[in-house]
């Protein structure tokens, strides 16, 4: 990293550093001069500082004023993958802050800059705005529109409604019972007509499969048989995949979280999903993985199981293998945040361009704690 070896206002970050980085945080995501709570700021510790699976050279920066206060940061941590059965390691970008106050307009490039020279083969961010990613692109970054798309399936019209209608005030709770007699009236007159085309009728469970809780060590053997099936894909210890499982669980605005394992009578593994749900709200989708060719079935075992949870609608992030399935079942595109990656070498950027990479909420910063886990 010889950029940031000339560079004096950049330093990798220590752990003397760890509260004045959770304030800057705070002031910038959260626009509230206070000082960031003692779980935020141990949990900030934890995520930058000792995760396990770490890489040399791969850390965590922050931007000094000339006086020596801390004025910008970005979080990086190591992820190791394959290409091809080989190894590679990529370092994953989160939460790139500069203070306003300072009135650097140099700092976020330099931090950028940093990033992006490290000693990885491959860089990875999962939810960059639109600031961030108009200067990724000028440093020759490229954003990724198959896997940045956020998909909704809605599986009851009116409770949906009623849901968003309780983002913008509580009062709205009362119009829960009246959403479910309407979306039962809905659902029994679309069901007469034989058709879908106006309301969208809820799943149904597939057939001729099991749907099983999955406990940690069934899934600490699965996701990395599942994931292994794409040309590019990460690697974990199992002490790394493990970590990540125990911080994706820790979402508490999302509900608890749900693990399941799809199967054939005979016991074969046909996919798996993970996502938070609780009644009368959007489930959100972590992850969903497959065997080629099974997608359909594992994403009607997730919509339906979401449905027995009391969810009112499904959303996650797209895969180019989910696109055709989704659309299928009538699901809803948008997008604001982008999956950004940068690499010089061509044959590392091959197969994520072409759909061959396995790149899901457990790869980038979703899974981390940051989101939606009320770390104020």
């Amino acid at each position: 990293m010889n950029h940031i070896a000339t560079t004096s206002a950049l330093q990798p970050l220590a752990r003397n550093d760890i509260q004045e980085v959770a304030d800057l945080l705070v002031r910038v995501f959260q626009n509230r001069n206070t000082a960031a709570t003692p779980a935020m700021t141990a949990y900030l510790e934890t995520l930058t500082l000792e995760l396990p699976d770490q890489a040399p050279g791969i850390t965590s920066m922050v931007h000094r004023s000339p006086a020596g206060a801390i004025t910008g940061f970005i979080g990086i941590f190591a992820q190791q993958m394959q290409l091809n059965g080989q190894p590679l390691t990529a370092a994953v970008g989160h939460s790139i802050a500069v203070d306003p106050a300072a009135r650097d307009p140099m700092a976020a490039s330099l931090l950028l800059r940093a990033y992006l020279n490290g000693p990885q083969s491959l860089c990875l961010s999962d939810r960059v705005g639109v600031l961030a990613m108009s200067m990724c692109r000028r440093l020759k970054g490229e954003s990724l529109p198959q896997y940045s798309l956020e998909w909704l399936r809605i599986l009851h019209p009116a409770g949906y409604a009623a849901a968003l209608a309780r983002r913008k005030s509580r009062l709205f709770n009362l119009a829960r019972p009246l959403a479910n007699l309407a979306d039962k009236a809905l659902a029994s007159r679309a069901q007469k007509r034989g058709n879908s085309s106006w309301v969208m009728l809820p799943p149904s469970r597939p057939h001729g499969v099991s749907i099983t809780d999955a406990a940690t060590d069934e899934l600490l053997d699965l996701i990395p048989q599942m994931v292994s099936q794409s040309a590019l894909h990460p690697v974990w210890s199992r002490q790394g995949l493990s970590t990540l499982l125990s911080h994706a669980a820790q979402k508490s605005e999302l509900g608890p979280m749900s693990s399941r394992v799809v199967r054939r009578p005979d016991g074969e593994a046909l996919g798996l999903f993970l996502y938070h749900s609780r009644p009368g709200e959007v489930a959100q989708v972590l992850c969903l993985l497959h065997a080629p060719g099974r997608e359909g079935i594992v994403l009607d075992a997730l919509l339906s199981d979401a449905l027995a949870q009391g969810a009112v609608a499904v959303g996650g992030r797209t895969h180019p293998l989910l696109l055709d399935a989704l659309m299928d079942r009538g699901a809803r595109f948008s997008g604001q945040l982008r999956y950004m990656i940068f690499s010089r070498d061509a044959a590392v950027k091959e197969p994520i361009q072409r759909g061959d990479a396995m790149l899901t909420g457990l790869v980038g910063e979703y899974w981390t704690r940051l989101n939606y886990d009320g770390l104020h």
